[in-house]
């Protein structure tokens, strides 16, 4: 999570996918949100869960590194 880091007024929260054999992280989910709409708490008690679970079915879903070449 990242609150004004790289671009003033941007919140940013995200969360790593992996090779499904492997367990090599191969990417990553993330979400955007103005800090004029909410606050970095806010975004992380409403979606930390969201985030990782949708990282983790994406994950599960990636062809093994293998068949990627």
């Amino acid at each position: 999570m990242s609150t004004e880091e790289y671009l003033p007024g941007l919140i940013a929260i995200g969360a790593p996918l992996y090779d499904p054999l492997s367990g090599k992280g191969v990417g990553a989910v993330c979400f955007d949100f103005s800090v004029l709409q909410h606050s970095a708490n806010d975004i992380k008690a409403k979606y930390k869960g969201l985030i990782r679970e949708t990282a983790r079915t994406l994950s599960e879903l990636l062809p093994p590194e293998k068949s990627r070449r």
